[in-house]
């Protein structure tokens, strides 16, 4: 679900900065620095504290709160925002959401395997991603020959 709703968002906010708001793709690109940042720092340095204080379960729902605050913030923008009122803040918003829930839900999804299996369980997480379309062997094949009878 964090993919599925992060990872679009960068598209169509670059869509509406250069198609909405007039942006090329240089400026489109730098208005979404900010963000990448605020990530960069929540995830460094606000995301183990916040891991302490109030622990995995409860810093993923707050950050899954704050990213679709920032999402839903960011869907009510009109043709005629602006980056600095209507942008930026719904992007940080949702950046921080991002960075309060990314840490905690990956070493929750890992936390389960064997210490020698950690790069593995790493590896599912990350090739598990939403948006990631991907055949399922042996599964499609079952399926089609039951629709054949």
């Amino acid at each position: 679900m964090l993919g599925a709703a992060w990872i679009p968002m960068w598209f169509f906010l670059n869509l509406y900065l250069q198609q909405v708001l007039g942006y090329t793709a240089f400026p489109s690109g730098s208005a979404l620095l900010p963000m990448t940042v605020l990530i960069m720092v929540g995830m460094i340095v606000l995301a183990p504290r916040v891991l302490v204080a109030i622990g995995p379960k409860a810093a993923t729902v707050t950050g899954m709160t704050l990213l679709a605050a920032g999402m839903a913030w960011l869907a009510l923008i009109d043709a005629d925002g602006s980056y600095a009122v209507d942008v930026l803040p719904a992007s940080l918003l949702a950046a921080l959401g991002m960075s309060l829930a990314f840490i905690p839900t990956l070493g929750t999804a890992i936390s389960a395997a064997r210490p020698e299996e950690g790069g593995l369980a790493s590896g599912i997480v990350n090739t598990s991603l939403p948006g990631r379309l991907r055949a399922r062997p042996g599964r499609d094949d079952r399926d089609r020959r039951s629709q054949r009878r």
